[in-house]
């Protein structure tokens, strides 16, 4: 269809909305008929920022044609309350909240075309309507102010350009106070709404006249700079780093940002220090995390232990006997120094007896009449693998902690856990903040045992935790080397230690293995049709392998987990799902496409932030067990308990057929399969493809280039994170204090 252009005659058009055939909630872009007087309806396209049934709209644009007839592109839309009495019951119980079709000939039957005028401004006339008693008529006003309130800020939110989506999260956000707050200081969007980044901030500050030289503007770019720094997991930025990253997104120069800084650094909205003899930026909620969790953690550790294992000898050869197992000399060292530590760290990588020792510890523990302990770990299947391996009930940080609904949790330094030990799995992927949330909780009489391998990628969120405290050498640390008989017999556990090694693991064909490294190079590595050949080949066999997986006696959608190392790319997460989701669930009971996404009944999804109204978190994996078009509703069950999803929420979920790496932290999963490609390149990280094989539990399928593997083995570095934990740990112990080296086992 042709669009109107300056050469194009515009005409004027106006008339009452009789159907609304397509809503973008995202940008507000619409297709409806419209009832024109005199020449009947005619489709109308444009955007606004509300639109009902029944309103009056008078629009200007030009005529153009499509395999659909005539359609009138809009370039201006103004919508009004309508006049005639079809048209205001159409409209009331279309965009006002709780009244039906009936509900609103009555008013209308009443009152014509002053029925507007009655509700905003004559509520007591309400009363003589039959059959409405006080609490619909209350109910009424309330919606309807509501609703008016909400469309003028809508307008404004809209003209400001921000989408309609968007400007319902804000709504949901600020509520009547939305409008007073944005103009006050548009750049509170992007600290505030999930989705909202700084350029859409400064896009709507641009047009409300904000000028780019602009104090708040230049403040809001660098606090973003250092956001965005810790959303990759740093708890900081090197000063010449945010002037650099800062001076790119803001188009100002270095001078400028100087003195930003340093009004910033005087008022304490940042935090000037050193990480690793580097001058940092930090902002003070995340410095001040890691100075606290330093101070808490040295302050536990030094308290002497409130209840004692008597003979620790016998007490760990009773719990062999009931276990039916008989530790290593090392073993039982470890199991020794974790018995007489108030806090201890046990690291170590798969197969070297982490489940075992930690077992052996909490059954000693137990026995020695310590009561309750409890085991928590940041992902519901971790926590769920860790109850199964040790036989003791295990729950979520999140659920420990009983998170609340502003985010906050019941179980803190007022009001400390009432356990005797608390267990920490997987905490390589506890970030500072939970990590902090952690120590507060704790009782002083409450042993703490930190598990984890600190070989696998660091949390998502801010710090490196266990990387920190391990390398400060201020608490009693097990370190796991050994893989044990048993283990070394997967070839998923060798291949695993080859690459943390940095060896390149075995890759050719061995019967009943449950690795598998299934081969697939370009002809021609220097021949980009070949490369691109070779990624689909790639993506084939990836599809062709979930699927045949049922022939195994695996269920393809949820004993299968494709890992990728990007999210972009032929063969990154967003391609593969779309792919997988089409191979997988073609034939769908019901189905949505929203926002760019397709959205079907029994598609795997994964929550992508931290919800704590729903009480579901970053990482949770759901399926989808019902799409309701008419409730613009989808629900989604985790672990069986169903959770409602509005059509305007689903940008907090992504289809998670495949995820990335970083995304799998801390699950595992039946069957893995992952590609490995050279266009991987930025991504191909040792500790990367450690993690993702290690994520397998019973099969491990490789897809893929030999050479990105060996890519991968070779370039050991791993993300550089700017944090001070360790600095602020060794600081709080006196050198003679510190350990020398770790105990290994």
């Amino acid at each position: 269809m042709a669009s109107p252009s300056s050469s194009q005659p515009t005409e004027q058009l106006s008339g009452v909305v009789k159907i609304l055939t397509y809503v973008n909630p995202e940008n507000g872009y619409f297709v409806a008929k419209v009832d024109v007087p005199g020449k009947g309806e005619r489709t109308v396209l444009g955007t606004a920022p509300v639109i009902n049934v029944g309103e009056l709209i008078s629009v200007r644009g030009a005529w153009g044609s499509s395999k659909w007839g005539p359609q009138f592109k809009a370039v201006e839309v103004t919508l009004s309350q309508p006049t005639m009495l079809e048209g205001i019951v159409k409209y009331m119980s279309n965009a006002i909240p709780g009244i039906g079709k009936g509900f609103a000939q009555k008013l209308v039957d009443a009152f014509g075309e002053d029925v507007f005028d009655v509700i905003e401004n004559h509520p007591e006339r309400l009363k003589g309507v039959k059959g409405i008693g006080k609490k619909r008529i209350d109910s009424l006003i309330e919606s309807y102010a509501e609703q008016k309130a909400t469309r003028e800020i809508m307008v404004f939110l809209h003209k400001a350009g921000l989408s309609t989506l968007r400007a319902k999260r804000i709504l949901d956000k600020y509520g009547a106070s939305a409008v007073e707050k944005i103009k006050a200081n548009p750049y509170i969007l992007c600290q505030d709404i999930w989705g909202i980044g700084f350029r859409t901030a400064d896009e709507a500050a641009f047009k409300q006249g904000i000028p780019r030289n602009s104090e708040y503007r230049i403040r809001a770019g660098v606090h973003y700079v250092l956001r965005e720094a810790e959303g990759q997991g740093s708890c900081g930025l090197p000063v010449e780093v945010v002037r650099e990253k800062a001076s790119e997104l803001l188009g100002v120069d270095y001078d400028v940002l100087s003195t930003c800084f340093e009004q910033e650094v005087e008022s304490e909205s940042l935090i000037r220090d050193f990480s690793g003899g580097v001058e940092c930026l930090f902002s003070p909620r995340t410095y001040k995390a890691e100075k606290a969790v330093a101070d808490l953690l040295l302050k536990h550790a030094k308290r002497p232990l409130a209840h004692t294992v008597k003979d620790i000898d016998v007490s760990i050869l009773s719990v062999e006997m009931d276990m039916h197992i008989t530790l290593e000399d090392a073993q039982r060292d470890a199991v020794r120094a974790a018995l007489l530590s108030q806090v201890c760290v046990i690291t170590g990588g798969p197969g070297t007896g982490k489940t075992t020792i930690t077992r052996v510890v909490m059954e000693c523990l137990q026995a020695a009449g310590m009561s309750p302990l409890q085991l928590c770990a940041p992902t519901g299947k971790a926590a769920k693998r860790a109850a199964e391996a040790t036989g003791f009930p295990g729950q979520t940080v999140h659920r420990t902690l009983e998170v609340q609904r502003d985010g906050t949790f019941k179980f803190n330094e007022k009001n400390p856990l009432d356990a005797d030990v608390l267990v920490v799995d997987e905490s390589s992927m506890v970030d500072i903040y939970m990590f902090l949330s952690i120590i507060r909780a704790l009782a002083p009489h409450t042993r703490l045992i930190i598990i984890g391998d600190v070989d696998q990628l660091p949390s998502v969120g801010p710090g490196k935790v266990l990387g920190d405290i391990i390398d400060s050498g201020v608490l009693p640390t097990v370190m796991l080397r050994q893989v044990f008989r048993q283990a070394a017999k997967s070839q998923i556990i060798r291949n695993a230690h080859a690459i943390n090694r940095g060896d390149m693991p075995e890759l050719s064909y061995l019967q009943d293995s449950d690795f598998h490294f299934s081969s697939i190079m370009p002809r021609d590595p220097k021949s980009e049709t070949d490369k691109e050949k070779a990624r689909s080949d790639i993506e084939k066999e990836i599809l062709r392998l979930a699927r045949d997986m049922y022939k195994l006696g695996y269920d393809p959608i949820r004993d299968v987990q494709i890992l990728a190392p990007m999210r972009r790319g032929k063969l990154g997460v967003l391609a593969l799902n779309v792919q997988l989701q089409a191979f997988l669930n073609p034939m769908p009971e019901k189905q949505v496409e929203f926002n760019g996404t397709k959205w079907c009944t029994g598609d795997k999804v994964m929550q992508l932030r931290n919800n704590y109204d729903k009480n579901v978190f970053n990482g949770d994996i759901g399926y989808i067990s019902d799409v309701d078009a008419q409730t613009r509703t989808v629900m989604v069950e985790f672990d069986a308990v169903p959770v409602v999803y509005r059509f305007q929420d689903l940008d907090e979920l992504a289809l998670a057929y495949a995820f990335t790496i970083h995304k799998s932290q801390g699950s595992e999963f039946p069957v893995v399969i992952m590609p490995l490609d050279t266009s991987h390149y930025m991504m191909l990280r040792r500790n990367l493809v450690y993690t993702g094989v290690t994520r397998a539990r019973k099969l491990c399928v490789v897809v893929g280039q030999p050479m990105a593997m060996k890519l991968a083995v070779e370039r050991a570095q791993k993300d550089e994170r700017w944090t001070r934990l360790k600095e602020c740990l060794m600081k709080g112990l006196p050198a003679e204090m510190r350990r020398e080296e770790a105990l290994a086992a």
